[in-house]
């Protein structure tokens, strides 16, 4: 039975959690933030090339040539989409921003609920709808 559109079965939340581990987080309430620079630091690319075979289990087949079938040559950006789907399954997502670091840019992820996401936006929107008053004298 298929899931959604990418997944044949709900990822098991075990995998899920190998996955946040890759990243160099606790669990999925760890609330630090990551970048590239941790992706690199944490060996999360070979991580991920170990975790191939459960991968493998869990995407639907024309999915699985596209994610996981080049695993070995997966970069940091590709860990952070199939990351991204895993968690999405389970009702969470990654809230990304850019911060320069050492005058590099780079996008810096989170874990966040959905609903703890929904709420920064509607926070985000109520701040931009404040009335603005222009004075020409």
């Amino acid at each position: 039975m298929v899931v959604n559109q990418l997944f044949i079965e709900k990822p098991p939340l075990d995998l899920l959690n190998r996955l946040i581990k890759a990243f160099g987080l606790n669990d999925i309430n760890d609330k630090r933030e990551f970048s590239q620079i941790d992706i690199n630091n944490n060996n999360t690319i070979t991580a991920f090339q170990g975790l191939e075979h459960d991968l493998r289990k869990c995407y639907i087949p024309c999915k699985k040539k596209i994610y996981i079938d080049n695993i070995q040559n997966i970069t940091g950006k590709e860990a952070i989409t199939i990351f991204r789907q895993f968690l999405k399954a389970h009702n969470y997502d990654l809230y990304s921003k850019e911060k320069f670091i050492k005058n590099v840019k780079y996008m810096v992820y989170k874990i966040m609920s959905r609903q703890e996401k929904e709420g920064n936006k509607k926070t985000k929107k109520k701040q931009v709808n404040k009335d603005i008053v222009i004075v020409f004298d």
